[in-house]
């Protein structure tokens, strides 16, 4: 609703972001990027070899994005979820692509808003950010296009708070249509959000 809408905004124009800067990775994947050293790491439980291409910080957390050589795809990574140390490889030991742009590559993992289960949130998005969203999650998320150019994606929700920070983020812009429950959590959130920001 438009109060909803209303509280999201009101709590992005007032809320500073508290980026954590004593991680003891962050000198190592500093070090990486400006180097072009491969990454080694644990994240969620797997080994990762990551070429990294950026590091940069959104929402109160740093994130590194770079090429997963296992997926073999580019990926977000949160670094305070580095699982104990990171070790660096040889300098130039690969290319960033000539076409990176760390300001238009940052994206979430869709994954990271699951918790394990199956918990999924049908949320509608506007359609000024609907392609961006749809890059983001895969057309497979798509559920509807509707005729004023806004859709409906399906979005795993059961890490509340991954997912709530990827709906805020898009204030005005996104809203839960079901399930009951999941939107009910999200306004009272919001509520909460909007109170001690006030």
């Amino acid at each position: 609703t438009r109060k909803e809408s209303s509280a999201a905004s009101d709590v992005y124009k007032r809320q500073a972001i508290n980026v954590e800067v004593g991680s003891h990775v962050l000198p190592t994947v500093w070090e990486a990027v400006s180097s072009l050293k491969p990454l080694t790491f644990q994240y969620r439980g797997k080994s990762r070899l990551v070429h990294p291409y950026g590091l940069l910080a959104r929402n109160g957390f740093w994130y590194l994005i770079g090429h997963d050589t296992t997926r073999d795809a580019q990926v977000t990574f949160r670094i305070d979820r580095i699982e104990g140390d990171v070790t660096a490889g040889e300098n130039n030991s690969f290319e960033r692509p000539a076409d990176f742009d760390l300001a238009t590559a940052y994206m979430r993992d869709a994954k990271e808003f699951s918790d394990g289960g199956n918990e999924m949130a049908i949320v509608r998005v506007d359609h000024r950010v609907a392609p961006a969203v749809l890059r983001e999650l895969g057309d497979e998320a798509l559920v509807a296009r509707r005729s004023d150019g806004s859709i409906d994606v399906e979005v795993a929700c059961g890490n509340s708070t991954a997912f709530e920070s990827w709906l805020f983020a898009m204030v005005d812009r996104a809203e839960v249509i079901s399930p009951p429950e999941v939107r009910a959590r999200v306004i009272g959130r919001l509520q909460e959000m909007a109170g001690s920001a006030s």
